[in-house]
């Protein structure tokens, strides 16, 4: 029998994203990055940063600004603040009185001390941006970026704030490489989405933001909307240390709960910015779950296919991605697309499309899944 789930909170509180700065080995943000995704650029490259032997693989989605400088993960940050304050002309006050909710898989990978690491930034934040509302951290492995965002919307949704800023940063480091490259699970070279001769991921780093805010406080200080937050699906499998149920049950019941939470159906999703990292195991189980949820008519997108897997950053910054193309009309082709395994929608080549209804997903170690459902605003 299937689950009824139960929001009060749904209908108390209409959330708008007002607000969007990246970060990627595409730009230092967001006319950039979004400007070489029009032309199909790739971000890979070789990685600069450390040396790399006896590893499958020493292709990245680096941010060749930032090497050789110390604490990137703080830098990272300071670059998607200034754009938003210097480019989406976001006054200080408002974001003095924000909460900050961060997603990171891997938050102080530079010296390897997590806690330490996490206090670090915490105060030094604090100290330049104040956000009265708080400071928020997950660390929900590969879906973080996408936990802050149902995080921050939460909150304005229960009348807690009224914006929230909404980031998931990580950065490369040989912990990863090495890491990834001892589960069998790096690729040789780039990353091939739902390609049938894909050979695993191609790590990247960056990072994404976004603000979010209760409709009436947008309205009020005339602020540009890009889109409308409809609601959020999580599960999580618990099946293992790194790997995701077998048959894609949590991933159907994530779609389940997004569907209910957003009050919306199946047929209404436009597009899906997948998850698409490029290994055997996860590519399948998305597609499946895709094709027996939604069905072969929607659309699918795959951004790691030109920058990489960065981990906790990847679904803030493919969030931010599609809150654009509400703006841009546009859909981007997935790269490296060879022989699909799969006979699903995926856009090949970059097309006009009018965007109503979007799904972002983002699925982590131990399973645990999570997607976004965003709308168009009605005033768009």
């Amino acid at each position: 029998m299937k689950m009824k789930y139960e929001y009060p909170n749904k209908m108390k509180k209409k959330v708008v994203i007002t607000g969007i700065s990246l970060v990627t080995p595409l730009g230092l943000n967001k006319k950039d990055t979004w400007q070489n995704l029009v032309l199909n650029k790739s971000g890979f490259s070789s990685i600069k940063s450390f040396k790399l032997k006896g590893l499958n693989s020493n292709i990245g989605g680096e941010i060749k600004q930032l090497i050789g400088k110390n604490y990137k993960w703080g830098k990272i940050f300071s670059f998607l603040m200034d754009e938003l304050i210097n480019i989406e002309l976001i006054k200080k006050k408002y974001l003095t009185n924000s909460t900050l909710c961060v997603g990171s898989a891997f938050l102080g990978i530079e010296n390897f001390s997590f806690n330490n690491r996490r206090n670090y930034y915490i105060s030094k934040i604090k100290k330049k941006y104040h956000f009265n509302g708080g400071v928020l951290f997950n660390s929900n492995t590969c879906a973080a970026g996408n936990f802050a965002i149902i995080q921050g919307a939460n909150l304005i949704q229960a009348g807690l704030t009224n914006i929230a800023i909404c980031v998931g940063i990580d950065i490369l480091s040989p912990f990863l490489f090495a890491g990834f490259d001892a589960l069998r699970s790096l690729s040789k070279g780039e990353a091939m989405p739902f390609s049938s001769n894909r050979d695993g991921m191609a790590l990247g780093e960056g990072g994404g933001l976004l603000v979010l805010e209760s409709l009436d406080s947008a309205l009020q200080r005339g602020a540009n909307i890009y889109c409308e937050y409809a609601g959020f699906g999580a599960s999580c499998d618990n099946s293992g240390i790194s790997s995701m149920d077998k048959i894609g049950v949590g991933i159907k019941k994530c779609f389940e709960m997004a569907m209910d939470n957003s009050g919306i159906k199946t047929n209404d999703i436009d597009c899906i910015s997948t998850h698409g990292t490029g290994t055997k195991l996860n590519d399948m189980l998305e597609a499946k779950s895709i094709l027996s949820f939604f069905g072969n008519k929607v659309e699918l997108e795959a951004f790691k296919s030109y920058f990489g897997h960065a981990m906790g950053a990847s679904s803030a910054i493919e969030a931010c991605l599609l809150a654009m193309a509400f703006q841009k009309n546009t859909l981007i082709k997935i790269k490296n697309l060879d022989s699909p395994q799969y006979r699903l929608n995926f856009v090949t080549k970059n097309k006009n499309k009018k965007i109503n209804y979007a799904l972002n997903n983002a699925f982590g170690f131990g399973g645990i899944n999570s997607c976004l459902v965003f709308k168009r605003y009605k005033g768009n």
